[in-house]
């Protein structure tokens, strides 16, 4: 392990794959080639080590958005919690520092096919990368896993102010007097809840005209939201953003009417772009979308057979566990010559707000797809956690009983949202579910409430009768 402008050589080294970035996707592509026998070099030049799940994405966050629900509840039974953002945010930190190392230091010391070097790099030509410090290196193949950063908006006067992004509204350790959230997608939603949990008044503007959720999802969690005191500006068009002694001014246009919205903290949550435009793609003859995204096959390959690209630098659904499967799937598909498809099927997304929104596979019905919905009233784990807001609603084809959609609200949505997706991966019918014995008084038995539903009417069951 070294730091590429201490410890370059002046010769290039040829290895059979270099992995151009050091996140989730890098390192699951790392780990595979390590059990494969590939002489692997992983060069990484932007996040430290681990990338953006690890530092500025899934864990910091998800780690405020557990803290800042024990406040929420703690609120609820004393009418007096007092709370130190600083100390929230040193122990935040601390967890991504431990983190940071025991699953990505330290997995890399074990990894004896793999060297790693720290320092930006670019192509030289299509199997050539130069860093920022002259070193060259030479692979067989590569993969590129440079990942996305925030990306912000042309809105006049933003360039202008000192707003904040994801990365960086985290490390803030004075809690704002008023949040102003541009974006009302998993990040803003996310961020917005916890801030106003914390003790900040929170306004979220967006765009459309709904929530960034499925529709059914975004009505439930919207009156959620708002009735813990968040206030929705939707079909919001920002037009421009001030700054002066403190206070955001932002102009925004709704319903052919020009309006203003003040604020001490604004957070640009917009949405992520791929880091892709530091790395002279053009001159290894990789191909970009318009959006910036390597363009790939569905092996993963760039328009350079022998290049890959995996994760938020190509246009997947921007998950750290999809970035994860792609990097193994890259790797396979080296060692044995591109046969490897990327499969999608089923696939889960999850925004941790409370309640936290949960779905996966298609959401429409048809003339083939019928659907069922269960609110959780109906669910004996909701009731007795007093937790009943929100549903499942599952979709299955008529001709086949299989399952092909669902959408759960719940306070553990995330968690039933698992074996929903394993069934339509493997094509597990709705029946099938039924005739499962699942445990009594959990929050997953609601998966198999669904399924019964189907066919008979849950109210006129026992407890545990199906």
């Amino acid at each position: 392990m070294g730091t590429c402008c201490s410890s370059c050589r002046d010769t290039s080294e040829r290895y059979d794959l270099i992995i151009i970035g050091g996140g989730s996707a890098g390192f699951s592509a790392a780990i595979r080639a390590n059990e494969k026998g590939l002489k692997t070099l992983i060069i990484n030049g932007g996040l430290p080590i681990g990338g953006t799940c690890v530092n500025v994405g899934c864990v910091p966050s998800k780690f405020l958005v557990h803290t800042a629900r024990k406040i929420y509840i703690a609120r609820q039974l004393a009418q007096s919690v007092n709370i130190s953002l600083q100390d929230i945010v040193t122990r935040m930190n601390e967890l991504v520092g431990d983190l940071r190392k025991r699953k990505y230091i330290d997995v890399l010391e074990t990894l004896i096919n793999v060297d790693y070097h720290e320092g930006k790099v670019q192509f030289v030509d299509s199997h050539t990368v130069e860093c920022e410090c002259g070193q060259k290196w030479e692979a067989e193949h590569f993969i590129i896993a440079t990942g996305s950063r925030p990306s912000v908006p042309h809105i006049e006067g933003l360039d202008r102010v000192p707003f904040d992004t994801s990365q960086t509204i985290m490390q803030k350790t004075e809690i704002p007097i008023h949040l102003i959230i541009i974006g009302a997608g998993y990040i803003g939603l996310e961020l917005g809840q916890v801030y106003k949990r914390l003790g900040a008044n929170v306004s979220i503007l967006e765009q459309r005209n709904r929530l960034g959720v499925p529709e059914k999802s975004g009505s439930v969690l919207r009156q959620k939201l708002e009735s813990e005191g968040i206030k929705f500006y939707l079909s919001a068009r920002i037009r421009k953003v001030q700054y002066d002694k403190g206070i955001f001014d932002v102009e925004y246009e709704q319903n052919g009417k020009v309006k203003r919205l003040e604020g001490t903290t604004l957070l640009v949550a917009t949405g992520r772009k791929p880091n892709t435009d530091h790395l002279s793609l053009d001159k290894a003859g990789v191909e970009t979308i318009p959006s910036g995204h390597i363009k790939v096959n569905e092996y993963l390959q760039t328009t350079q057979p022998h290049i890959y690209a995996v994760g938020d630098c190509i246009n997947t659904p921007a998950l750290v566990y999809t970035a994860a499967y792609e990097g193994k799937v890259a790797v396979d598909n080296i060692a044995k010559y591109g046969s490897i498809k990327a499969d999608y099927t089923g696939l889960p997304f999850v925004v941790f707000t409370e309640p936290q929104v949960a779905y996966c596979g298609r959401l429409e019905e048809n003339e083939n797809v019928e659907e069922v919905q269960l609110s959780m009233e109906e669910v004996p784990a909701c009731l007795a956690s007093g937790e009943t807001n929100g549903f499942i609603r599952l979709l299955r084809d008529k001709n086949t009983d299989l399952l092909v959609g669902a959408e759960v609200v719940s306070s553990m949505a995330g968690e039933v949202i698992i074996p929903i997706s394993l069934a339509i991966k493997h094509k597990i019918t709705a029946k099938q579910i039924t005739d499962t014995m699942f445990p009594y008084l959990t929050y997953g038995e609601s998966f198999k409430l669904g399924a019964l539903s189907f066919e008979k009417d849950i109210k006129q069951l026992s407890c545990c009768a199906g």
